[in-house]
């Protein structure tokens, strides 16, 4: 795994990034034919279970110490 480093670039030289959010997802998706099959939205379900599972466990760990000293 690669080691979290900040970059020196400027913030007025870089486009602004978008975090992730659910309900961005459903207003973009909420019309699209994969999401109205019932085994691709449990397939979604689980694996961003599983996602939240491990992003737990690897800052149980102290993976992201670092970053708070």
């Amino acid at each position: 795994m690669e080691k979290f480093t900040f970059t020196s670039d400027s913030s007025e030289n870089r486009k602004p990034q978008h975090t992730f959010n659910g309900s961005n997802f459903y207003h973009v998706y909420k019309d699209a034919e994969f999401l109205r099959i019932d085994a691709n939205i449990e397939m979604l379900l689980g694996r961003g279970y599983e996602l939240r599972k491990k992003l737990k466990t690897r800052s149980n760990l102290g993976m992201f110490s670092s970053l708070m000293e």
